[in-house]
């Protein structure tokens, strides 16, 4: 205990914030807290959870559209963080050779203020005449499971505005990259 004390200690001195990871360190950790062994300065710990909540406009956007959707946060044992929105089964447009995909969006720390950018597919989507769609050989890893990525971003024309863009704008920008491939 007397280490992580130390650890939060740092943290707060350089302007840092930690976590605990693993159910068996998220409950030691709480109970520590509540016996008095250890006591972490207001604001120190994150809660990986928590910091993944999606806006409310979002959440019923999504339930609203009977889409089933859950936020994951993978590598955070690993240090490196990164948020995701995982839509289930969701509908590409006709003209590719898979009827459902499994949807991921990347979402910024710092979302809505920065922008979603980017979507990524599993099954990676084929177009059914077989012509290659450019810009989709990034990929990433996401709870252990490889997707493929479509290098699409906002133009100048379309900034991303942090008071009106939000899920909702960001898939209506899937839907478009994904019906110009299919009408090419």
């Amino acid at each position: 205990m007397h280490r992580i004390q130390q650890i939060a200690e740092v943290a707060v001195k350089n302007n840092r914030r930690i976590t605990f990871v693993g159910r068996s360190m998220v409950r030691n950790m709480a109970l520590a807290q509540e016996l008095g062994y250890m006591h972490l300065p207001e604001g120190v710990e994150v809660d990986l959870d928590a910091d993944l909540a999606l806006l409310e406009v979002d959440e019923r956007f999504l339930n609203g559209l009977g889409f089933r959707w859950e936020t994951v946060i993978d590598g955070a044992s690993r240090g490196q963080a990164r948020r995701w929105l995982l839509i289930h089964d969701y509908p590409p447009p006709q003209g590719f050779t898979t009827e459902r995909t499994l949807l991921a969006l990347e979402i910024p720390p710092t979302y809505p203020n920065a922008q979603i950018d980017m979507f990524y597919t599993n099954p990676p989507l084929a177009l059914a005449t077989g012509r290659p769609i450019d810009r989709t050989q990034v990929s990433a890893r996401i709870a252990g499971v490889d997707f493929n990525g479509w290098s699409r971003h906002r133009g100048p024309q379309s900034q991303w505005d942090p008071a009106s863009d939000n899920v909702m704008t960001h898939l209506a920008l899937v839907e478009s990259a994904m019906a110009k491939e299919v009408s090419e």
